[in-house]
């Protein structure tokens, strides 16, 4: 990945969508994203700690709060709040635990946050293949098997 600045802030809030419609007026339509559950927020905390970490490390700047949001927006909310909200005692499986076809769909909704703060969609991919948690993202380590061949 190219180093950058990565930036966040205001208009990076994109759990919506807005068209006009023939009238001119704007319509509010809601992105259909499938949200990842969680037991613990500092799970989610821990992953934006190192995702940080991870731009840094290819030249870009990100604040904690700022990777905080694009985590929780990855993994299907509003912002952090909306997730610690969401809590649960039955949290999904992690990225590494997924079916093929789970494991498209959450690379999909991941690289598409990450493209809107900025990234083209190879940096995006590069950024989920190169950067890892536990068995958070990491999608790299599935090129072998051909798991992300359809993805890109």
């Amino acid at each position: 990945m190219k180093s950058r600045a990565v930036s966040f802030g205001p208009a990076a809030q994109f759990f919506s969508i807005h068209s006009t419609s023939e009238n001119g007026s704007r319509d509010q339509e809601k992105i259909n994203m499938t949200r990842v559950l969680f037991k613990r927020q500092e799970t989610v905390a821990n992953i934006a700690k190192a995702l940080k970490k991870h731009i840094r490390q290819t030249g870009g700047e990100a604040k904690q709060s700022e990777c905080m949001e694009l985590c929780a927006r990855m993994f299907g909310y509003r912002n952090f709040n909306d997730l610690i909200a969401n809590l649960t005692d039955e949290p999904s499986a992690p990225d590494a635990d997924v079916s093929a076809e789970e494991f498209r769909a959450r690379a999909e909704q991941y690289m598409g946050e990450i493209m809107k703060v900025g990234f083209t969609r190879e940096e995006a991919w590069d950024l989920i293949c190169s950067f890892e948690r536990g068995p958070w993202f990491g999608f790299g380590r599935f090129v072998e098997n051909g798991t992300t061949a359809s993805v890109l």
